[in-house]
């Protein structure tokens, strides 16, 4: 068996290869941009965290924004009502 192998770049895309001539070695590193590095740096449950948060506070804030749209439009067909009713009494 051969003590040689050859990695394709669905592998080498995610490190960076370290060439040291001196010492006849070859080194790998983990890209920063790589997923390999994303899980590396986060936790599994910090990254369900996460998607939790998103899951819930983007539609609160949807929801908050709504609210706030539907009370507008009430006041402001309140107002409407007022002065209508204002011009029919005079």
């Amino acid at each position: 068996m051969s003590d040689r192998y050859i990695l394709g770049s669905s592998f080498l895309q995610n490190y960076l290869t370290i060439y040291d001539y001196d010492s006849q070695r070859v080194g790998l590193a983990i890209h920063i941009l790589s997923q390999a590095a994303v899980m590396a740096t986060f936790a599994w449950w910090q990254i369900a965290l996460i998607a939790l948060g998103v899951v819930v506070v983007f539609p609160l804030i949807i929801l908050g924004l709504y609210q706030i749209y539907k009370y507008r439009r009430s006041k402001r067909t309140l107002r409407a009502t007022e002065a209508e009713q204002a011009t029919q009494s005079s």
